[in-house]
């Protein structure tokens, strides 16, 4: 991922921690740095959907990664996604976060948002998203996806983690917070997925000091996140397109 401006100690655990950040329960754009209503009656054609089951469907997440840059509005719609999960990557970014991917489980419906992105947009993207070393970018045929501003689409674009999803019992972990049905085996927030892989890769440490390394310690990092995905399930999709990794 891209640097971003610097935070003090205290904010870099608040941010890692408070992992996907709040949402709205409907569809908004993003104005110069503001949040506002999703026009009415926008023509959406020449943008690209790029599902957000993760912190992208957050204004706070998407005003950090474009508010220094020029920029056009960004329109995020609310969707719902038949037949995947939102659930936790088996990695861990640079600002200390255990992130979402999607998993392709038949048979459940997740809450999502669509973000409706320019090409510049999309590039910029791209960089916050580490595409080739954390995640890449495909395209996903096939699928049901019912978006309140565009209605039914059956093809759609998600950044599809590298690393795969962190199991529990043969399960992906369900990201807490995001309405899910039928409910998962499993849901965790941030803290407790934190804890879990701490607990388990570094239990000397509590989770304030185990984040915190995270952040300060790129190798540590790199070392922790080939421990958490030894036992982790890779994505697949039998209509999965890659477009970029």
């Amino acid at each position: 991922m891209e640097k971003l401006s610097p935070l003090s100690q205290t904010a870099e655990l608040d941010l890692a921690l408070n992992y996907p950040y709040d949402r709205p329960e409907h569809s908004y754009s993003i104005t110069r740095s503001k949040v506002v209503a999703f026009p009415t009656n926008l023509m959406l054609s020449g943008r690209i959907p790029v599902i957000a089951c993760g912190s992208n469907a957050a204004p706070k997440q998407l005003i950090r990664k474009y508010n220094a840059i020029e920029t056009e509005p960004i329109y995020v719609s609310k969707a719902k996604l038949k037949n995947f999960l939102c659930c936790y990557s088996a990695h861990i970014t640079s600002y200390g976060s255990i992130p979402a991917t999607l998993a392709h489980t038949e048979g459940t419906a997740t809450d999502c948002h669509i973000t409706w992105l320019t090409k510049q947009q999309l590039e910029h993207m791209h960089k916050t998203e580490a595409v080739g070393s954390n995640y890449k970018f495909s395209k996903l045929e096939n699928i049901d996806l019912l978006c309140s501003e565009a209605g039914h689409l059956t093809e759609a674009y998600s950044y599809v983690s590298l690393h795969g999803n962190i199991q529990d019992q043969g399960n992906p972990i369900a990201v807490a917070g995001i309405n899910t049905s039928p409910a998962p085996t499993l849901q965790l927030d941030q803290i407790s997925i934190q804890d879990k892989v701490r607990s388990e890769i570094a239990p000397n440490f509590s989770v304030s000091e185990f984040v915190a390394g995270n952040i300060s310690n790129l190798q540590l990092r790199r070392a922790r996140v080939g421990l958490v995905k030894k036992n982790a399930r890779p994505f697949s999709y039998l209509y999965e397109k890659v477009i970029l990794t």
